[in-house]
């Protein structure tokens, strides 16, 4: 089953995180204490090398990264949570891939809930399971209906989904092979009846084949010749002796 997976804006979001936290620095006329501004430099670090190595293809390198945004960060927020699932469906670890996209609510910002949604319906379609995929795609379009890849999922999916099991089609050709082998069989027995009158009369099987292909059409002319060949054969016996 192909589908399309959007990942694509990962690699915007990512970036973004880094500037959203810049607000937790500054405090109304006074200065943060030293520990919490080490905190935010290493968040905003760990953010950075996370989508550098993401960029990279080294997802086990940018999810080991972006544990140290999630174990400091106070709450995670659900952009925080689609990275992470992101992280984690490059890997094939579907199940915490699951996890964190379901951990995307609602009060987020429409397109971000809609790809979360997209990317439950593909895992979905990967445990065979239309039903919740189709539902997933429904609730993607109906937040983000910009959303071309759950669109397409959708198109190409709702069509080959009747919500009934397929029932497995009648061996129509193995019927038909068996019928049409049993029609050959008669068909040599029959010809091998009509032959044997005239191995009766030491006519060779090829001319007696092509005496009855000859005659086979018309049973007057056959009777005929058959009965002219038997008085022959039986002259011809009696001249002998």
């Amino acid at each position: 089953m192909v589908l399309l997976v959007r990942l694509a804006l990962f690699f915007v979001l990512l970036p973004s995180l880094g500037s959203a936290v810049v607000g937790d620095s500054v405090l109304s006329g006074t200065f943060l204490a030293e520990s919490k501004l080490g905190l935010i430099s290493r968040r905003n670090q760990a953010r950075k090398q996370a989508n550098i190595a993401y960029r990279q293809g080294r997802y086990e390198q940018a999810l080991a990264q972006f544990r140290t945004v999630l174990e400091t960060g106070q709450p995670v927020s659900a952009v925080e949570h689609l990275a992470v699932a992101h992280m984690y469906f490059r890997l094939h670890r579907f199940r915490p891939a699951s996890y964190h996209y379901g951990l995307v609510s609602g009060s987020v910002t429409p397109a971000v809930f809609s790809i979360a949604s997209a990317q439950l319906g593909v895992l979905a379609c990967y445990r065979r399971d239309t039903a919740t995929a189709l539902s997933q795609f429904q609730r993607a379009l109906l937040s983000d209906p910009e959303n071309k890849a759950a669109r397409l999922n959708y198109e190409w999916l709702k069509p080959r989904y009747s919500g009934k099991k397929r029932q497995p089609k009648p061996q129509k050709k193995a019927a038909t092979a068996q019928q049409e082998v049993s029609q050959q069989v008669e068909k040599t027995e029959q010809q091998q009846a009509k032959l044997n009158p005239f191995r009766n009369v030491n006519m060779t099987e090829e001319q007696a084949r092509r005496l009855l292909d000859a005659l086979q059409n018309d049973d007057l002319p056959y009777a005929l010749a058959r009965r002219r060949q038997l008085h022959r054969s039986s002259a011809g016996t009696a001249g002998r002796w």
